[in-house]
């Protein structure tokens, strides 16, 4: 039920933000990628700081979308998301680098204003983190 949630959610979310996003938005999201890219680059040892700068971006993608309900229930379901994280450990150089490229394709669509193409990036995201939770013992 999360899954199907998130995929809807935030994909809509995401189309919302690559209309509304401000400047600062933007370089915010900026800001918090390069967090992701250096944690990211410190391999295994960094995992819940990025797993933390994830769901950081996560919500301010809604905070950008202009609409305190859809971060409101955003940042809910990402402060709460991590109990996954633990359960299916996820833990690899691989899905990190595959996480952190889609956020960074989502951030340089929402950026361009892209809503279709943000929306579809971010369900495909969202879509391959309910794969691997659902592929874990």
């Amino acid at each position: 039920e999360l899954s199907e949630f998130r995929e809807g959610v935030e994909g809509n979310v995401a189309a919302i933000a690559a209309q509304r996003a401000t400047p600062a938005d933007i370089r915010q999201l900026k800001s918090l990628l390069k967090q992701a890219k250096k944690h990211m680059q410190k391999g295994i040892e960094a995992w819940e700081a990025f797993c933390q700068v994830d769901n950081r971006i996560h919500v301010a993608i809604a905070r950008a979308a202009g609409n305190r309900v859809y971060e409101f229930v955003l940042r809910m379901v990402h402060d709460n998301i991590q109990q996954y994280y633990e359960a299916h450990p996820l833990r690899g150089q691989p899905f990190m680098q595959e996480n952190y490229q889609d956020l960074c394709d989502i951030v340089t669509a929402l950026e361009k204003q892209q809503a279709t193409a943000v929306r579809s990036l971010m369900q495909s995201h969202v879509r391959r983190f309910n794969r691997y939770m659902n592929s874990q013992p």
